[in-house]
C-alpha cells in the first residue's frame, strides 16, 4: 500500500511550495487541495475508485480505529510522511469522501503588530478569544502568543486541544499538551481538573457548548489566563455567541461577569494580496473600563466607537485593518 497511487499523490501534495492547507479525495472524482485559500484540481487528475480510498484509510488508521462498522463516518488525527493532519471522513450521494486539513507546527515569531498588542494581551488574568470563519489562522495567532510568552517568562502551560496541533517548547516552562479522546474526555470537566494542576495558562480549543464556556467563564474568574477560539467574525458576534450558550434569564448576570473577566477579542480573516500572498485583517479589542462598561449594559454597538478611538494602543476596527491592508497594497504597485 505504500507505494499506492493515493500515497504517491499525498507525498506530491504534501511537498508543493507554497504549501497547501486541505486535501480532499472523494470516490470516482478528481482529487482537489487548497493553496493560499484557493482551491485547485489535482493535474493530471486522478478518480480514485472507493477500494482505493477504503485500503488508504487501512493504512492510515492501522490499529481499527476505523472500520466499515463506523458506517462511513470518522474524525481523526493522522501523520503521514511526517506531516499531522486532522482526517474527516463522510459519504455524499453513496460516495466515500475523506477531508484532510494540514497541521503546521512550526510556530514563527509574532508580527509587528501581534509583537506591538503582546503585553496588552498579557497584562491581567482572564479570557482572550481569537476568532474568526474556518481556516483564518486562529491556531496560529494563539499559538505564536503563546510561545512568545513562554519564551519571555517562566509559566505553566495546560492545553487541551482536539487534536494537538502547534507543538510547544520552553526550556524554563512546564507544558503540558492533552489530546481529546487521549488524555481526556469532556472539555468542561479537564477544564475544573486544570484548576487542581498549579496553571498559569490554560488553552482551549473551540469553544462548542454551554457547559465549556461557562466553565472558562468560573476558570478566568479564579485568577487564570484563559484562551480559546470561536467562530464569529467580529466583536459584536463574539459577545452575542457567547450569549447564545446562556437562558436569556441569565443575560443580566452572564454581562456583568463578560464585562469583568474578557481581556480581549481578536477577531481575523485572512485575504490574498495582489500578488497571491496571505495577509491577516484583525479586529481588536482590549476591555477598557469604558468598554466593559458598554458591555454590562449591553450595548454592544457603542463599542465600536471606542475601538476607533484608542488606536495607539493596538486596538482598531476590521475597517480599519483592511483599509491599511489597502493602503499597503496600493502603496507598493
Amino acid at each position: 500500500m505504500l507505494n499506492g497511487k493515493i500515497i504517491q499523490i499525498m507525498r506530491q501534495l504534501l511537498h508543493m511550495n507554497p504549501p497547501i492547507s486541505d486535501i480532499h479525495i472523494t470516490t470516482k472524482n478528481n482529487i482537489f487541495y487548497r493553496q493560499e485559500k484557493i482551491l485547485k484540481p489535482l493535474t493530471p487528475s486522478y478518480h480514485p475508485s472507493q477500494l482505493e480510498i477504503t485500503q488508504f484509510l487501512h493504512y492510515l488508521l492501522p490499529n481499527s480505529s476505523w472500520s466499515e462498522s463506523t458506517k462511513w463516518k470518522l474524525d481523526s488525527h493522522i501523520i503521514l510522511f511526517n506531516q499531522p493532519m486532522r482526517l474527516h471522513l463522510y459519504i455524499c450521494s453513496g460516495a466515500l469522501c475523506l477531508s484532510l486539513r494540514i497541521i503546521n507546527r512550526i510556530i514563527s515569531q509574532l508580527s509587528p503588530q501581534l509583537l506591538h498588542i503582546y503585553p496588552q494581551i498579557f497584562a491581567k488574568p482572564g479570557l482572550i478569544l481569537i476568532t474568526g470563519p474556518a481556516n483564518s489562522g486562529k491556531s496560529t495567532t494563539m499559538a505564536r502568543l503563546l510561545q512568545h510568552h513562554l519564551n519571555e517568562q517562566s509559566i505553566h502551560l495546560i492545553t487541551l486541544e482536539d487534536p494537538i496541533e502547534y507543538i510547544f517548547h520552553s526550556p524554563n516552562s512546564l507544558i503540558h499538551q492533552r489530546s481529546y479522546k487521549k488524555d481526556f474526555f469532556s472539555f468542561a470537566e479537564a477544564l475544573k481538573e486544570a484548576l487542581r494542576e498549579d496553571p498559569d495558562i490554560i488553552m482551549l480549543g473551540e469553544i462548542r457548548d454551554s457547559e465549556t464556556m461557562a466553565t472558562a467563564l468560573m476558570v478566568a474568574e479564579t485568577g487564570h489566563f484563559v484562551f480559546a477560539t470561536l467562530h464569529t467574525a467580529d466583536t459584536i458576534n463574539t459577545l452575542l455567541r457567547i450569549e447564545s450558550f446562556f437562558p436569556r434569564q441569565e443575560l443580566h448576570a452572564l454581562r456583568q461577569k463578560i464585562s469583568m473577566l474578557l481581556r480581549s477579542i481578536i477577531s481575523q480573516q485572512l485575504l490574498l494580496d495582489t500578488a497571491q500572498r496571505l495577509v491577516c485583517a484583525r479586529e481588536i479589542l482590549f476591555n477598557i473600563p469604558a468598554i466593559a462598561n458598554l458591555i454590562s449594559q449591553g450595548k454592544y454597538q457603542h463599542i465600536y466607537t471606542h475601538l476607533q478611538m484608542n488606536t495607539a494602543i493596538g486596538m482598531q476596527t476590521m475597517a480599519i485593518s483592511l483599509s491599511k491592508i489597502r493602503e499597503r497594497i496600493n502603496a507598493s504597485l
